[in-house]
């Protein structure tokens, strides 16, 4: 199928483009194209309050934009309803309300009387990007309290589908898995007082770092390259932020500027501050108490 800019014909299945998005129609005549709402621009707002299905002359559809017109190859044109049929179908839906812009979109309707079928390659593409999207989840524990084991066995299961006794044995580091043909790559850090684990559909690393242990002089020793300074609570800082991007190397070898690195404080009372390598835009933060979890942030 191809889009044309071209003299509309009775029957043919038109769109415009507003944006990144296309507004789709029937065309019947030049003074009756068949819609499902009004195109999503500002001048017709109080006319989609709430989109209907109605009937509007081509200059009204077309709000001063190039009119497309869908063409088909021969094979295509055998799966495409006759065309009175098309316009029938159109026509009894006047009036019509139910739009839900994922599932009952104006692409849903005119493909319903185009084919027969109800479906908008738009909505398919937004749930194809949604379901490809980077997920990243974080959860932290106060040691004192609860199991680094339990949390890392609630965080797999609720953010990863997985149960971690019985489709793996692993209880620290980072690791993948696969199930139901996705990828959950988990990775675990802890202190003496604080452990947290993240779960992603993508590789992920944390790491954990106690302020105040150890001390600045033998961490200075432990993750300062020849050019690297900090103090104080920096320092911390900087060696969670390694930890997370370290990958199993030194982590004086470790540089901490590329992008993807994202660090926060826990609460004052653990005194620990985590940071988390992703190319995920957002992650979700949780705490984890007596077998549930609280989100705690978004970054």
């Amino acid at each position: 199928m191809k889009w044309t800019p071209r003299d509309c014909a009775k029957g043919d299945m038109v769109r415009i483009q507003t944006g990144s998005v296309f507004h789709y129609g029937i065309f019947v005549s030049e003074d009756e194209v068949i819609q499902f709402g009004y195109p999503p621009l500002p001048e017709y707002a109080d006319k989609n309050d709430p989109p209907l299905v109605c009937a509007v002359d081509i200059d009204t559809f077309s709000s001063g934009r190039v009119v497309q017109c869908l063409d088909l190859s021969r094979a295509e044109r055998k799966k495409r309803l006759p065309v009175e049929q098309t316009v029938k179908t159109a026509r009894s839906r006047l009036g019509e309300g139910g739009y839900n812009l994922l599932h009952n979109n104006c692409e849903h309707f005119a493909n319903e009387c185009y084919f027969g079928v109800k479906r908008s390659e738009q909505e398919e593409t937004m749930r194809k990007k949604w379901q490809s999207r980077v997920t990243l989840d974080v959860y932290f524990t106060d040691l004192s309290k609860n199991s680094e084991k339990d949390m890392l066995e609630y965080a797999a299961r609720r953010s990863g589908g997985l149960d971690i006794y019985r489709d793996m044995n692993v209880s620290s580091g980072s690791f993948t898995y696969e199930a139901d043909g996705k990828w959950v790559c988990i990775s675990t850090d802890k202190t003496a007082r604080c452990a947290a684990v993240a779960v992603s559909n993508k590789p992920v690393g944390i790491g954990v770092a106690q302020y105040g242990s150890p001390d600045e002089n033998t961490l200075k020793k432990l993750i300062c390259g020849l050019f690297e300074r900090a103090e104080g609570r920096e320092l911390y800082r900087l060696y969670s932020r390694k930890k997370s991007a370290a990958g199993g190397r030194r982590l004086k070898s470790v540089k901490t500027s590329k992008p993807g690195i994202r660090t926060f404080d826990t609460p004052e009372e653990l005194g620990c501050v985590i940071s988390v390598c992703s190319e995920a835009e957002e992650l979700r933060v949780f705490s984890y108490e007596n077998g549930a979890a609280s989100i705690s942030d978004r970054i």
